[in-house]
């Protein structure tokens, strides 16, 4: 015998186990999550790269920025040929795309052609070493160092070798980022009330440099969460509920030394845990200590 159509109790049970389903399955379908994996892997190649990189070059890390000509550092006149970190990592990955956060496309431009004065280094009309125009990873500062950029230790900053680290997998590589101008507003949102006060609040609420680990500050997705690559090659998200757990060393850029905590969810994702890479300027092996 054939049956009929569905009675109204049925298909009010059927829509209603649906829009259930919509409910439990949907944030797992909701653009941020779906991009989520993506995130994870591109940040991953990309320390991949970083990594590569380094086992190429007796275990130094690439610079953030450097001059290509002249004694190699910044600032440089307009017109300069700049390698970025990025250029670096050209040859391992051959593609922008593990550059890229699909969450916030034009997150980090390093050159803005519609806006040369809102480009990371097109604000200063350099010119990028290769085709590498926008990213959305920022370097961690500490780590890759940045030649005499804002740095009053001048040729007397060392770049970075990987071998010195202590805990590499708690130091952070590469984090989802987005490029504040000088003088602009960060998101007061991200900037939490913290207890101790936080000495770099300040400095990221309202960057005073053009280019700095202040202006290239972690940012939150939609979900808020901030993704991570760290040195030992994981990676991962981590978010105000599960932040980094903040470990500690002397910090030059307070001009002290003081010891305060290297990470500051979520806006600061720099630092190296247990050491500073200016201590070798004074002949001090980190690892020795």
């Amino acid at each position: 015998m054939r049956r009929g159509a569905l009675s109204i109790s049925e298909c009010l049970a059927i829509i209603t186990v649906l829009a259930t389903a919509g409910c439990l399955l949907g944030p797992l379908f909701s653009p941020p999550a779906m991009m989520r994996p993506t995130i994870l892997s591109n940040v991953k190649q990309s320390a991949l790269g970083v990594m590569m990189y380094a086992n190429d070059y007796d275990d130094r890390l690439p610079m953030v920025a450097y001059r290509i000509g002249g004694n190699g550092c910044l600032p440089a006149p307009e017109g300069a040929i700049v390698q970025t970190a990025y250029d670096s990592l050209w040859p391992y990955i051959r593609s922008t795309a593990p550059l890229m956060n699909p969450l916030m496309p034009g997150a980090i431009p390093l050159v803005n052609r519609a806006k040369p004065a809102e480009g990371v280094l097109s604000q200063f009309g350099w010119r990028c070493a290769t085709s590498i125009e926008e990213v959305g990873f920022a370097p961690n500062f500490r780590l890759f160092e940045d030649t005499a950029l804002n740095s009053p230790l001048g040729n007397n900053n060392p770049v970075f070798n990987s071998d010195w680290l202590r805990h590499p997998e708690i130091t952070s590589l590469l984090f989802t980022a987005k490029f504040v101008l000088r003088d602009s507003s960060y998101s007061d949102k991200s900037l939490r009330a913290t207890t101790p006060p936080d000495p770099y609040a300040d400095a990221y609420a309202r960057p005073k440099t053009q280019f700095s680990e202040f202006n290239l500050s972690a940012h939150e997705s939609p979900e808020g969460r901030v993704t991570l690559a760290f040195a030992d090659g994981h990676a991962k998200a981590v978010s105000a509920s599960n932040p980094l757990q903040p470990s500690t060393a002397p910090d030059w850029s307070t001009g002290a030394m003081q010891v305060i905590p290297t990470y500051h969810y979520p806006y600061d994702m720099t630092g190296i845990p247990d050491i500073v890479a200016e201590q070798y300027r004074l002949g001090v092996n980190p690892r020795c200590r």
